[in-house]
Order: structure tokens, then C-alpha cells, then sequence
């Protein structure tokens, strides 16, 4: 009767026949099939030494590319060095003259001055200082200045109108509408003349009393030969009619109105024989001369 001993020595130990099938030799493979194979590895072979990988680049062909490389960026940095060189060295791109639009009373060379961008490059002209520049003219009201590559500045300016003349100290201005004094540029044609008594001297840019302007104004529309008028912050208006007299009048006033009540003390004094020579307006519903 086996032992435990045989049984496990029949377990762990494989048979003869089953060592021999275990170290049989693979089948041989044919004339015909061996060549195939070695056909397949060559061509494999073949491949792999052809076509190598990236990574893999020879050092000369590396090294012709980095300088390749490194001659591009050269030219384009040249390229962007000849360029900058061109735009700001140029006298292409800098201001040599203006389009100035709107100059009545100013002259092209005064514009041109007071903008003071001649001979700069248009890259550091500031449109915003210029428009400061020139609004800080007592003649200009408003200005728009624009900028266009590659050198045009353009001005448009809209200068005061003047309304009269106004005299302070002896030296005429011209004053707005609004009241602002300017430079008189020009002669103007039978104008308004105000003059100021008993202030100090104006300057241009100033303002002066618009309310008193417009009523020396609407006095000369509704009697023509009223042209020169005086001005006082105390006394208000005076002027002179062609009969000889003197009239003084409210700065506020309905010019109308008193003109109406002007004519009429005129012929009650002419009636009454009264002589006088001065005829003051000046106060509401009443009437006086002297």
C-alpha cells in the first residue's frame, strides 16, 4: 500500500512523457518560411535606421537650424529698428503747417504760434493743449483741434462777433454779445460806443456789463442817432440825442418804453418854453431835467 510520501512524489514529479513533450524542440520551420522572416526583419531594420526620430537629430543639422534661427530674428529686429528710425526721425511724420479753419480776426501765423507745434513730431502733439492754447485767446469763443496721420493738425475756430466798442481809459475793445473784451481788429461800420467812466483799466478777456450793452443796443434801434453812450456802475447810461440834451437812463430797462416817455417830456418842454439840458429817466414813472 502507497505511503503519503508516494502519493506526493507522484503529484509534484511529472511523468517522463510529460518532461519529453515539455522539452521537445519547436517544429522546424521551412526553407520557405525563414526566408520570409528574415525578409521582414531586414525590412524593419531598414526602416528604423532610415527614419529616425525627432529627437534624435544629427548636432550639425541642430545647430543649423538655432543659428538658421537666430539670423530671422536678427533681420526682423533690424526691420523694427528701421522702422521706428523712419517714424520718428522723418520729417515725414512732424508738423511743418496747419489747416486752419474759422480765423477771421486772427491771422494763420498767430493760430500757428499760439498752437506751438511746428516742427514736432506728430506723434507728441497733443490736441488737447493746443484747443487749451487757443481758447485762452481772448478773441476765440470756441475751437476743436484733430490730428491726422501722418502730419496734419487741423483747427477749426469760432471766433467773438463784435456787438460795439468799448472805451476804457482811453483804449477801444471790442465786447460781445456776452460782454467779453477782445482785441479790436478792424474798423467797424457807424458801431456803438461805450465808454466807461470812472473804473480802472480793462483788459482783454474781461467782462464787462452785458446788461448795460444790450440796452445802449436796443436804444440805438429805436433812436439811430444815439451812437456814443456813457457808462457808469453808479449812474447807469447817458447819451445824446441831436436836439443838444443829455439823456440818462436805468441800465434795466424796457428801451422802448423809454424812448416813448423820452419824446414826450421833449415836447412838453418844448411847449412849456422849459430851457434845460440834461433829461434824467432813470427812475420808474417819473421824469426830471435840469
Amino acid at each position: 500500500m502507497p505511503t503519503y510520501r508516494d502519493f506526493a512524489q507522484t503529484v509534484t514529479s511529472p511523468s517522463r512523457s510529460t518532461r519529453r513533450r515539455t522539452q521537445s524542440p519547436a517544429p522546424a520551420l521551412g526553407r520557405r518560411s525563414q526566408a520570409r522572416l528574415g525578409r521582414t526583419r531586414q525590412h524593419a531594420a531598414t526602416t528604423e535606421s532610415i527614419t529616425p526620430s525627432l529627437g534624435a537629430l544629427p548636432r550639425p543639422l541642430r545647430h543649423r537650424r538655432a543659428v538658421s534661427g537666430m539670423w530671422l530674428s536678427a533681420v526682423a529686429l533690424a526691420g523694427l529698428l528701421a522702422a521706428l528710425i523712419y517714424v520718428f526721425a522723418s520729417p515725414d511724420w512732424y508738423v511743418w503747417d496747419m489747416d486752419i479753419a474759422g480765423a477771421q480776426w486772427l491771422s494763420h501765423e498767430e493760430v500757428m504760434e499760439v498752437a506751438g507745434v511746428v516742427g514736432t513730431s506728430i506723434f507728441y502733439v497733443e490736441p488737447a493743449k493746443i484747443a487749451e492754447a487757443l481758447s485762452a485767446l481772448p478773441t476765440v469763443a470756441r475751437v476743436r483741434v484733430t490730428c491726422w496721420l501722418p502730419n496734419r493738425v487741423s483747427i477749426y475756430l469760432v471766433e467773438r462777433q463784435p456787438a460795439a466798442i468799448w472805451q476804457s481809459q482811453g483804449t477801444q475793445y471790442w465786447v460781445d454779445q456776452g460782454g467779453v473784451l477782445f482785441p479790436r481788429a478792424a474798423d467797424l461800420d457807424n458801431p456803438v460806443v461805450i465808454v466807461e467812466q470812472g473804473a480802472a483799466a480793462r483788459q482783454p478777456g474781461e467782462k464787462v456789463n452785458a446788461e448795460a450793452l444790450a440796452t445802449a443796443l436796443q436804444i440805438r434801434e429805436e433812436l439811430p442817432a444815439a451812437r456814443i453812450f456813457g457808462y457808469s456802475a453808479t449812474e447807469g447810461l447817458s447819451f445824446d440825442v441831436p436836439e443838444g440834451e443829455r439823456v440818462l437812463a436805468p441800465v434795466q430797462t424796457d428801451a422802448a418804453r423809454k424812448v416813448t416817455a423820452l419824446r414826450a417830456v421833449q415836447e412838453y418842454l418844448k411847449a412849456e418854453n422849459i430851457e434845460h439840458k440834461v433829461i434824467d429817466l432813470r427812475y420808474s414813472g417819473r421824469a426830471f431835467w435840469r
